[in-house]
């Protein structure tokens, strides 16, 4: 182990603790909380880290290159601020990437996805993480939506997250004026959808829009729509929403011939 600035922390109202307690609580809006050795080991290098914290157990077998500070602290304070059942003791403090709609990719044929009023971190990270297998080329996302940034979601995008540009919080008609101007044509899903999405073109320049979990997509991207499109079922009226999703991106993945 490189042991550049290691410090060991003893106390649970140490600034240290109470900065990690204020990022997981969502209090501190420019950093995030990256937990779990394996995602820690592969945060890319296009993530600044401002710091490892470590628990006693597992400092003397995880090998930290970095010079900058390293924490370690006992097991049971980590266990008291981890976000997760059973803490693998390693932790990296982070500032988040800021992407904005001026500094997106540019591409011949957009494949975008907006998420408008996701709710659940879990469902969240699932669609994020299926966007980036999926060739998404970014995402939007409107206000409502549960924070790309959430520990929840971050542990349930495997990573994505970091090789995805995201912005976040935009009103409905900010997003539907910034993909108008690309000429990028609103696919949304509705159970009222005009047509099944295997007999809908899909292999244009598009921006797939998944909604609410309860409420679907609002009714003001509904009507500005270039489309709307559902998914075949029978005895139910819906999907779950990270299940929805992954049906509708891969049909575009397979229409655009990405793979």
């Amino acid at each position: 182990m490189i042991n550049y600035g290691m410090i060991i922390i003893k106390s649970p109202k140490n600034k240290i603790i109470k900065e990690i307690r204020s990022i997981i609580k969502g209090r501190v809006k420019n950093k995030f909380i990256v937990e779990g050795e394996k995602v820690v080991s592969n945060i890319p290098k296009n993530v600044n880290i401002e710091a490892y914290v470590l628990s006693k157990s597992s400092h003397m077998v995880y090998n930290v290159n970095t010079t900058g500070p390293v924490y370690v602290i006992c097991d049971t304070l980590m266990a008291s601020i981890s976000d997760t059942i059973t803490s693998q003791g390693v932790m990296a403090i982070c500032n988040r990437l800021v992407h904005s709609l001026d500094n997106l990719p540019v591409a011949p044929s957009y494949f975008a996805l907006m998420l408008d009023g996701i709710g659940d971190p879990g469902n969240m990270g699932t669609i994020l993480r299926t966007a980036h297998a999926c060739g998404v080329n970014f995402v939007l996302t409107t206000k409502g939506t549960v924070d790309v940034y959430n520990n929840k979601v971050l542990r349930s995008t495997a990573g994505a997250v970091f090789g995805l540009p995201i912005v976040e919080g935009l009103s409905p008609a900010r997003a539907i004026s910034f993909l108008g101007e690309r000429g990028i044509c609103l696919v949304s899903t509705s159970v009222k959808g005009e047509v099944f999405h295997h007999q809908s073109q899909l292999d244009k320049s598009l921006c797939l829009v998944i909604g609410n979990e309860a409420r679907g997509v609002c009714k003001e991207i509904l009507l500005h729509s270039n489309q709307t499109i559902k998914i075949p079922m029978v005895n139910m009226e819906s999907l779950n929403a990270s299940v929805a999703a992954g049906i509708l991106l891969y049909e575009v993945a397979r229409q655009k011939n990405i793979f």
